[in-house]
């Protein structure tokens, strides 16, 4: 029972924790959005969204690894004769699905992108491309595609009817387009928030940042190729962009987090036109292709502020048996 008890009691704290964690996530964003939209950068946006999506599911995990559960093992007697509430136990196997199906999502992600690539590579051939440093191909494919899949190993992926109907500066900004997504590596990230869903599955927090994060990506790599290519680049992936949107259909394609395409049924193209085209009218644009740098320098130091702090409480004695007493309460009003 002792052992039971303990991961029941682990369980549920990560669940509470992380949910806790994606409610305030979400009033943050809310909060902040709009000053986020003013002053910072698409990419910088886009690395404030994505630490908010996983902060919830990492600082839970962390907590309850480096706290709780230390302080249910040190301190509870191992002959203690405490019983598993249902309540309890209700919310440990919820918050064992939940990370069953994260185990799961993930699983399903990097598999659905690996048989994306295989389709894509049955009819590809390399594609020699200046700059690039991914492995690149040109593929017959009925969409207008322009797109990078892989989590761990991108391959870039250009279809032949393209080359008919853009011209090759279009083509190289959409190229320079993708390379902004490998930079970030957006398939990574993309792949990580869709396993941290929270275990919540009915709250719609987790899924309105994702949303804005998808957005703020997209930006941030038009934002690349513009800054890498100066205003004529800026203006031809705009002209990129109307074009292939045309000849988009709306199926489209099936949405693989391991996939970064360039127009896909939920990109808003007037927008991202309309951008490119102020940054081309700008006096003087800044050729910094990725930018954001504070923002992932402040989230870098907050993750490690936290975790100091959490093995700091850790290893005081005090701290430690006042926060197992708590967990005697909870168990207690759970039971």
């Amino acid at each position: 029972m002792y052992y039971l008890l303990g991961i029941t009691v682990v369980l549920a704290a990560f669940l509470a924790a992380n949910a806790a964690g994606s409610l305030v996530a979400a009033l943050i964003w809310r909060a902040t959005r709009a000053a986020s939209e003013r002053r910072l950068t698409p990419c910088a946006r886009a690395d404030l969204l994505f630490a908010l999506r996983v902060a919830p599911a990492t600082l839970a995990l962390v907590s309850v690894a480096t706290l709780l559960a230390p302080a249910y093992f040190i301190h509870e007697p191992a002959d203690a004769e405490e019983e598993v509430g249902f309540k309890l136990a209700a919310l440990a196997a919820l918050a064992a699905a939940g990370l069953a199906l994260a185990a799961w999502r993930a699983a399903a992600s990097l598999a659905a992108t690996r048989k994306v690539g295989r389709a894509l590579m049955r009819h590809a051939e390399p594609l020699p491309l200046r700059g690039v440093s991914v492995p690149a191909f040109r593929v017959e494919h009925p969409l207008p595609l322009v797109a990078v899949v892989g989590v761990f190993r991108p391959k870039m992926f250009v279809a032949s009817r393209l080359f008919d109907a853009l011209g090759a500066d279009e083509i190289a900004a959409a190229v320079s387009h993708e390379l902004g997504h490998v930079s970030a590596r957006d398939n990574l990230k993309r792949t990580v928030m869709r396993a941290c869903r929270d275990a919540l599955l009915l709250a719609p927090w987790s899924r309105q940042l994702e949303r804005a994060w998808s957005a703020a990506a997209e930006s941030a790599a038009d934002e690349f190729a513009a800054r890498a290519g100066g205003r004529a680049q800026a203006i031809s992936l705009a002209s990129a962009l109307v074009k292939i949107a045309r000849l988009m259909p709306e199926s489209g394609l099936a949405s693989t987090p391991g996939v970064a395409l360039l127009v896909d049924g939920e990109a808003n193209v007037a927008e991202r036109v309309d951008r490119l085209l102020t940054f081309a009218s700008s006096p003087a644009p800044d050729r910094d292709p990725r930018g954001g740098a504070g923002v992932r320098r402040a989230v870098a130091l907050g993750f490690f502020l936290v975790l100091s702090s959490t093995i700091l409480l850790a290893t005081h004695t005090d701290a430690s048996r006042t926060l197992y007493h708590a967990l005697e309460h909870a168990i207690a009003a759970l039971s």
